[in-house]
């Protein structure tokens, strides 16, 4: 226990005292190489505190004069340090169940808060004013936003993401993610290449408003720290809509020419319009390209490769969204005025460079579902009929049992009446049992069978033998020779007994040659006794 609670104590003040440390820094740097300038340790830690604040995007007002452009950079550095800290902070209290994680967010964020609310209040020059609302409320969303971006590097949220939205979805947010950076990249190459091609009026600026090494070394920090705000401006020229900086109006359709402030970055931004800027509005959509041929292969069907590519263009209009929000702000009351950037009009054009490009190239180039499965339509249809055919043989073949089996147990059955009545030896008309089946017709029915329908023409003789020999009304012990029309008496009991079993035999499913044969085996005993 106490040591999660040293581990959340690190969390929560090591980003604090190592921002506020770097800020001091920079400042004592700046005013030991500037002249007339406050260089002494409670100077410089009175302006650290005004100077944290601004790094975490919190307006201040010095000498009354609103400053609300401020520099990303410094935000940037700030935002990784405190993800890095969470991540680790969660890696060293060893368990990776949501509770742990939403604790070390909650306690950095709320640290941040305070801290943020005490600098606000206390330490501060007397020319230099917060608001305390915003001095708590966006150190502390700030900071907690990271810290769930490095909690999150350690503890895998996909699963619990999968659990709300689908798959396509979470495709589409990765992508989103690249098409913010692929505009991002965008606005700073134009940028870059504007910054390039005025490195004369840069110089001019630096020698004419930072003349000493301390005065040109704070300007050129002051430019670095700026330059995502720079690149920001050129991601919304290169969508469109532009930005403004004071009097001064740059987009790809038009230029409104007017006094800038004194600051080398600044130097990017033309002083004339060309005819071919329309021609950058390519780059934005190279970055939709990229998102889409990045989803072309994420699903098979197109319908929902679109899906994706639909959450990837909000997922980059928001970004945009937020980013420019940050860049832009009031650089004072003078006559400068204010650095202006339609986040909205910058949003919706960034959803529709990303979204449509994307969107076409995932349907073009992706695999099509619906069209390789039409050639294979009639084989599966074949192989329905195949199967049908197959069932049906199976069909008949189980009739085919069934009607054997239940002619096995009737011819059973019959069998049983006969030795029922052999086995009493009385052949009273009483109970007379029921006859068995013809052997003519039993025959006739294993001769379908068997030959086609042909009958033994020698059938009949032997049938009329075997009809005499089942006759319940004859005696046991009556014994004659073959009357003229052949028919052969019973002899004995024994004799009924054999032409039982021989009906029996007959009844089972017996060929006809071996009835035919045990008839004329029952004849030649009865002849012969």
């Amino acid at each position: 226990m106490v040591a999660r609670l040293r581990v959340l104590l690190v969390a929560a003040t090591l980003p604090l005292v190592a921002g506020y440390v770097a800020v001091a820094a920079v400042l004592a740097g700046i005013a030991a190489t500037a002249a007339q300038a406050d260089a002494s340790v409670p100077g410089v830690l009175r302006a650290a505190g005004p100077g944290w604040l601004a790094v975490y995007q919190v307006p201040v007002s010095i000498d009354g004069h609103e400053l609300g452009v401020l520099p990303l950079a410094a935000t940037a550095a700030i935002f990784a340090l405190v993800a890095k800290v969470a991540h680790g902070a969660v890696g060293r209290l060893g368990a990776t169940d949501p509770p742990y994680p939403l604790m070390v967010i909650a306690v950095i964020s709320t640290a941040h808060g305070l801290a943020g609310g005490g600098l606000g209040l206390l330490v501060r020059p007397e020319s230099v004013t917060v608001e305390t609302g915003a001095a708590v409320v966006v150190p502390a969303l700030l900071a907690g936003l990271a810290a769930t971006v490095g909690a999150a590097r350690r503890v895998d949220p996909r699963d619990h993401v999968r659990a709300h939205i689908d798959e396509a979805a979470v495709r589409g947010l990765r992508a989103g993610l690249l098409g913010i950076a692929g505009l991002v990249a965008a606005g700073m190459l134009v940028l870059l290449v504007s910054a390039a091609l005025s490195v004369g009026t840069a110089r001019d600026t630096f020698a004419e408003y930072a003349p000493g090494a301390g005065s040109g070394l704070g300007m050129l920090l002051l430019s670095a720290v700026y330059l995502p705000n720079a690149a920001l401006s050129g991601l919304a020229f290169v969508t469109g809509p532009g930005f403004s900086i004071g009097p001064v109006s740059v987009s790809p359709f038009g230029l409104t020419g007017g006094a800038l402030p004194g600051m080398p970055l600044l130097a990017a931004v033309p002083e004339q319009y060309a005819a071919w800027w329309p021609a950058l509005l390519a780059l934005p959509a190279c970055a939709g390209v990229l998102v889409g041929w990045v989803l072309r292969r994420s699903d098979p069907q197109p319908v929902v490769r679109l899906r994706s590519v639909t959450v990837a263009g909000v997922c980059t209009a928001f970004g945009c969204l937020v980013l420019t929000s940050m860049a832009g702000g009031q650089l004072g009351d003078g006559g400068i005025g204010a650095m202006e950037i339609p986040a909205a009009l910058v949003s919706l054009a960034a959803f529709g460079w990303i979204a449509v490009p994307a969107g076409v190239v995932s349907w073009l180039a992706g695999p099509r579902a619906v069209a390789a499965a039409g050639p294979s339509v009639p084989a599966t249809a074949e192989a329905g009929v195949e199967d049908s055919e197959e069932d049906a043989a199976a069909g008949d073949d189980a009739a085919g049992d069934d009607d054997g089996a239940d002619d096995t147990a009737e011819d059973g059955e019959g069998a049983d009446d006969v030795e029922e009545v052999d086995g009493a030896g009385e052949p009273d008309g009483a109970e007379q049992p029921a006859a068995p089946a013809d052997p003519a017709e039993e025959q006739g029915v294993g001769d379908e069978d068997c030959d086609g329908g042909h009958r033994d023409p020698e059938a009949p003789g032997e049938d009329a033998g075997e009809d005499r020999s089942h006759d319940p009304e004859q005696s046991a012990g009556e014994q004659g020779d073959t009357d003229a029309g052949g028919s052969v008496p019973a002899a004995d009991g024994a004799d009924t007994e054999d032409g039982a079993e021989t009906a029996a035999g007959e009844d089972s499913g017996a060929s006809v040659a071996d009835v035919g044969e045990r008839t004329a085996d029952a004849a030649e005993r009865t002849s012969g006794g």
